[in-house]
């Protein structure tokens, strides 16, 4: 049985249906143990609301000893036998000739705020522009059903992905330079693995709940989000657009 390292940091987080400090936590506390096996994973947790994200979460992957499982603590798991569903699209990438660095899989909205039950689709899989703007197709729409295959994707979301501990014995953790809270720590982060020769990779047979996936102002997001695209732009600069002609990484095929 795989053993992963789970970490939460849980900082802040305030959304309309959320009456307590820590009531998102311990939900996603509660949807983890109810779909795993006791013994499969160790929980690691930075609560301290007057640490920075990037911080927490830098220090978390400092604690840490095996492969990694990253969650927001607004997501939730529905599908007992995801641990193990990721070391299956694991070997199987790896039986591809595929060099997985970060594992992520479908992520929805929540068919209504009490319940495990998925509605619309968030995303299952981002692919990003010339300018790195994170691009997730039918959000908020129902699942079209065309996401049942692996493949590769430009960037991984953190509300809930496996890292490899390869990955991050050579990544280290977060790049600093990232405000907390601005949504591109993660696109950096899988850059970074992508220079380093480690991919990025969407699953099928995972998925999970985003509580607060509908509370965001989608545009004021890309507002708040501007300087931290310019950066990650800058950083990587033709290297984005390198990845994304290297494995045929176009908006169309994800999009029709």
């Amino acid at each position: 049985m795989p053993v992963v390292d789970i970490i939460v940091a849980s900082l802040r987080k305030r959304f309309q249906y959320s009456d307590g400090e820590h009531v998102l936590l311990d939900r996603l506390i509660d949807s983890i143990e109810r779909t795993c096996e006791a013994g499969s994973y160790d929980l690691h947790i930075a609560d301290d609301p007057h640490e920075n994200f990037t911080h927490a979460v830098s220090r978390l992957l400092a604690q840490t000893t095996r492969d990694v499982v990253h969650f927001d603590d607004d997501h939730l798991c529905y599908q007992p036998g995801w641990i193990d569903a990721y070391y299956r699209s694991r070997d199987l990438i790896v039986g591809q000739g595929g060099r997985p660095g970060i594992i992520i899989g479908r992520t929805y909205h929540p068919s209504d705020e009490s319940s495990y039950r998925p509605g619309n689709l968030e995303q299952a899989g981002n692919d990003l522009t010339a300018t790195c703007t994170p691009v997730a197709p039918h959000n908020d729409q129902p699942d079209p059903g065309i996401y049942e295959q692996h493949r590769r994707v430009a960037a991984a979301c953190f509300g809930g992905c496996w890292i490899s501990r390869a990955l991050i014995d050579r990544a280290g953790g977060l790049d600093p330079a990232l405000a907390a809270g601005c949504y591109q720590e993660d696109i950096e982060y899988s850059l970074r693995g992508w220079r380093l020769g480690f991919e990025s990779w969407y699953t099928p047979w995972v998925a999970c709940i985003h509580l607060g996936g509908r509370t965001k102002n989608f545009e004021r997001m890309k507002h708040r989000c501007h300087r931290n695209i310019s950066y990650n732009a800058a950083k990587y600069g033709s290297f984005v657009e390198e990845i994304r002609r290297r494995y045929n990484f176009t908006l169309r095929d994800w999009t029709a």
